[in-house]
This record gives C-alpha cells, sequence and structure tokens, in this order.
C-alpha cells in the first residue's frame, strides 16, 4: 500500500476542524507543533516529525516566502537532535515544490534518492525527492555559522 494524502480542504471548516485536532493531539508539542503568529498566536502551518524521523512542515499560502517556515524549523531542529536525541531527519518532498527543496537544502540537507510515484494525492500520482540531514553536519553547520558571526562587544 502506497502513502496518500487528502486533497487540499475545500472549506474553512474542514481547515478549522483540521487544526483543533492538531493542537489537541498527544503528539503536539512534542513531535509535532503548530506554528502561530504572534502576538495573538493565530495558527498558520505545522512542523512535524513522523514515522520516526521525516519531518514535515506547510504554512497557509498567505504566509508564504516571508521566511516563516526557515524560522520554525530553525527553531525545531536544535529540538530534535538534542532533545529528542534524533541522529538523522529526512525528508520526502514532491521535486516540483522547488522552495520547499530550497529551504531544506539550505538549512543543510542533502539529496540522497529520487523515485518516481511514490505518493497519490487524490487520483494523482506524484515523485519523491528524498533528502536528509545528520546531527554531526548539522552541528557543523552551527559552528560554521557561529564562527562567522560578528564579536560582541
Amino acid at each position: 500500500m502506497f502513502p496518500r494524502s487528502t486533497l487540499p480542504h475545500t472549506s474553512k471548516d474542514a481547515t478549522d476542524e483540521w487544526v483543533r485536532k492538531m493542537v489537541a493531539s498527544e503528539q503536539n508539542g512534542v513531535t509535532d507543533f503548530i506554528v502561530c503568529l504572534k502576538p495573538d498566536l493565530t495558527p498558520i502551518g505545522k512542523v512535524g516529525v513522523w514515522q520516526g524521523e521525516e519531518i514535515g512542515f506547510m504554512l497557509a499560502r498567505a504566509h508564504w516566502r516571508k521566511g516563516l517556515a526557515e524560522e520554525a524549523l530553525q527553531v525545531v531542529l536544535p529540538y530534535y537532535f538534542n532533545e529528542r536525541g534524533m541522529s538523522e531527519i529526512v525528508a520526502d518532498v514532491d521535486p516540483r515544490n522547488t522552495s520547499s527543496l530550497a529551504l531544506l537544502q539550505k538549512l543543510g540537507f542533502i539529496v540522497y534518492d529520487f523515485k518516481e510515484k511514490t505518493f497519490q494525492i487524490g487520483d494523482q500520482w506524484v515523485d519523491s525527492t528524498f533528502l536528509k540531514l545528520t546531527k554531526e553536519r548539522w552541528a557543523s553547520i552551527q559552528k560554521g555559522r557561529e564562527n562567522t558571526l560578528p564579536a560582541s562587544s
């Protein structure tokens, strides 16, 4: 059996119900996190891991291309590696989603595989580009970033 997903929600009520279930989930705050905007904490998306080590993230379209997904991932990656003790995080991305691929690569993820027709959404089959980030690579990248910051006085 191949993985299936649901088509985009057709109503605000369907999305509201989905968000309510995510917030109430036992995994919320453990491996899954709701992305919210300050100051009123309006939920705009989700970032989380499932199946042990696979990361995923989504934002409401109105909040795309503002750096919010990167900000959320920069917060959860240290948590997953340091607090949850993960040694590797993987991602399965539709290769047509060039923004997500670019973001993950910017954060240090490396492409390690590609497969055709791996995921079904409605009646459409999509391909997968697989990426991974090891704790060692992430730590090295973080150390490199620290070395390029200006010294504080």
